[in-house]
C-alpha cells in the first residue's frame, strides 16, 4: 500500500520521465488534507505520475485515482474519481498525470485563452463507455496564479483530435472539486482556467478564436 500524507511530485527536470509507482495495490492518506491543503500529486517540467491501473467492471463501476475508494470526498491535490457508465467487459484503466504544460507534445494542444493547470491521459483496452462522470480535487494553488483565477476553472476531454468542455459541469470552491461528464470515452482529461474567452464551441468541439486584443495572463504560466 502507498500512503501519501505530504507531496510527491514528479520533476522531469526538462525531459520526460515518470515516478513509476504501478507496483502498490493500493493507494491511501491516513491525515485528511484540509480543504485549502497543497497535499497530493503533483507533475512538473515534463515529468509524470504513474499509479496502479484501476479495475473496471463490466456494467456501471466507480474508480477512484490518488486517493483510497472508501474516501466519501476527495482531498488530495490531484486525485480523482471516476464513474463510468455502460462499460460492455471488465478492463483495467491507467491514468497518468502529466505536467499540463506538456498537453502540446502530447499532440493535444489547447487553443489560445486557455492554460491547463493539470492533465491526465486515460488508458484501456476495450474501453467503450456509454458516458464517464468525473469529481477532481484540482489544484487551487495552481489555479489562482493564473488570469481570472479559479472562478473561471473548467473540466475538459479530449478526443477525436478535439477538445470538448465537461457536461454538466459544476465547481465547488471551497473544497476545490471540479465535476463534469463526457459521452463515450476521451483520450485525456484536463483542468484548465479559461482567462480570455479566447475560444467557441461547435458540435461540443472547442474551436481557436484567438484571444481578445489587450487581454494577456502576463507573467503567469504560459499556455499550451
Amino acid at each position: 500500500m502507498l500512503v501519501n500524507n505530504g507531496q510527491i511530485i514528479a520533476d522531469g527536470f526538462g525531459q520526460p520521465r515518470s515516478i513509476d509507482l504501478t507496483e502498490f495495490s493500493t493507494v491511501t492518506n491516513t491525515i485528511e488534507n484540509e480543504p485549502d491543503g497543497t497535499n497530493g500529486w503533483y507533475a512538473t517540467r515534463g515529468g509524470r505520475v504513474e499509479l496502479p491501473a484501476l479495475p473496471v467492471k463490466a456494467g456501471t463501476s466507480t474508480l477512484t485515482w490518488g486517493e483510497a475508494a472508501k474516501d466519501s470526498k476527495l482531498d488530495l491535490v490531484n486525485s480523482l474519481r471516476a464513474t463510468v457508465h455502460d462499460q460492455s467487459k471488465a478492463t483495467r484503466l491507467s491514468f497518468v498525470l502529466h505536467d499540463a504544460t506538456t498537453a502540446g507534445t502530447l499532440g493535444a494542444s489547447v487553443p489560445r485563452g486557455i492554460t491547463l493547470i493539470s492533465l491526465w491521459s486515460l488508458n484501456a483496452a476495450d474501453f467503450n463507455p456509454s458516458a464517464i462522470d468525473i469529481v477532481v480535487r484540482y489544484d487551487h494553488v495552481a489555479a489562482e496564479r493564473v488570469y481570472a483565477g479559479e472562478y473561471s476553472t473548467q473540466l475538459f476531454g479530449y478526443r477525436q483530435a478535439a477538445w470538448q468542455v465537461a457536461r454538466l459541469s459544476a465547481v465547488n470552491v471551497n473544497d476545490h472539486l471540479m465535476m463534469g461528464s463526457f459521452s463515450g470515452s476521451v483520450n485525456y482529461l484536463a483542468v484548465g482556467v479559461v482567462w480570455n474567452g479566447g475560444y467557441s464551441v461547435s458540435a461540443g468541439k472547442l474551436l481557436d478564436t484567438g484571444p481578445r486584443a489587450g487581454i494577456t495572463p502576463g507573467a503567469l504560466p504560459s499556455t499550451v
